[in-house]
């Protein structure tokens, strides 16, 4: 083997070592375009959301987001907030999976809280 491909090998194993050994803590965040989780059976449906709107606590967090239904018949939509901490790991336990009947051609707000923990980012999954 020639030597210069084993000596540009040993050196990249050596920069992926070096930055597998970092001593910055690993954070894990959630993508701003990713904070909101709408099934696509929901848009067939009419249903549209905003993002949800997080306010934070040092013993934990609520948000709410606005549900918006432009289809000619109620639509019941099924949700679910998902709550991180300040280095993007679950909050647990997991909150419950609530249903509200948004009406036709009307708008509703929902919202969520979480308490007991530093909650720093949310996630809202709504489904049929």
């Amino acid at each position: 083997m020639n030597f210069q491909i084993v000596r540009g090998l040993l050196s990249a194993v050596l920069v992926l070592g070096a930055v597998a050994c970092s001593s910055k803590p690993p954070v894990l965040t959630i993508n701003e375009r990713q904070t909101l989780v709408l099934d696509a059976s929901l848009l067939s449906a009419g249903i549209t959301a905003s993002k949800p709107d997080l306010t934070t606590r040092s013993e934990g967090g609520s948000a709410w987001a606005v549900l918006r239904n432009t289809s000619s018949q109620a639509v019941a939509v099924q949700y679910r907030f998902y709550w991180y901490d300040g280095k993007g790991l679950d909050v647990l336990p997991y909150d419950e999976v609530r249903s509200v009947l948004v009406q036709a051609q009307s708008e509703v707000r929902i919202s969520g809280a979480h308490e007991g923990q530093n909650v720093q980012q949310v996630r809202l999954h709504l489904f049929l």
